[in-house]
């Protein structure tokens, strides 16, 4: 029985005159394989034996300067250098909340016409996608040219990544307070 499978294993290889396949697959040691690749045309190499090496690697926290090498090397390099503490949602909402007061005073204080007139404190949904939309559209550019000066070709698109920005920025406004009234909803279904 072992004997057949070694002999249908050994014939699912593209044969080599100077390799006695069948001969070979019983012989295998550990770290040992039979290995065919593909050609350039898509057609399977002849089988050769060959060593494999085992992966590398030790227990332990890397040093200072196989960091610094690492990170020099990483696509991601000097990202996340710098912390940013983004406005939570709780902030977002004691500010509205806090305007809304402050325009509800001034109307019963001034009247409601001169209150309109004046600009809104909180940003718009539009001014919102706008700002993220230049930032989004001045960092493509800024690649771009820093592929320019270093001989790289790139690929990013300001325009594209500008409208995907915005786009984004707009759909996050929008289905946040929509999202949210729905999972309250359904919770509030399931209390019941």
């Amino acid at each position: 029985r072992d004997q057949k499978a070694i002999k249908a294993a050994s014939e699912t290889f593209r044969i080599n005159p100077d390799l006695d396949v069948e001969q070979a697959i019983t012989e295998l040691k550990v770290g040992e394989a039979l290995v065919s690749t593909l050609l350039e045309d898509g057609a399977p190499s002849v089988v050769q034996r060959t060593l494999i090496a085992p992966p590398r690697s030790r227990l332990g926290p890397v040093t200072a300067k196989e960091r610094a090498i690492i990170r020099s090397i990483s696509p991601f390099e000097g990202k996340y250098d710098e912390a940013v503490d983004r406005e939570s949602a709780e902030e977002v909402l004691a500010q509205k909340a806090a305007d809304a007061a402050a325009t509800a005073e001034e109307v019963e204080a001034e009247g409601e016409e001169e209150v309109r007139k004046r600009s809104r404190k909180t940003t718009s949904i539009w001014s919102k996608a706008l700002k993220r939309a230049t930032g989004a559209i001045a960092g493509s550019a800024a690649s771009i040219a820093a592929a320019s000066i270093t001989g790289r070709k790139s690929r990013a698109n300001p325009i594209k990544t500008g409208a995907s920005s915005a786009a984004g920025s707009i759909a996050t406004d929008l289905a946040g307070p929509l999202a949210g009234r729905f999972v309250r909803n359904l919770i509030g279904g399931l209390m019941r």
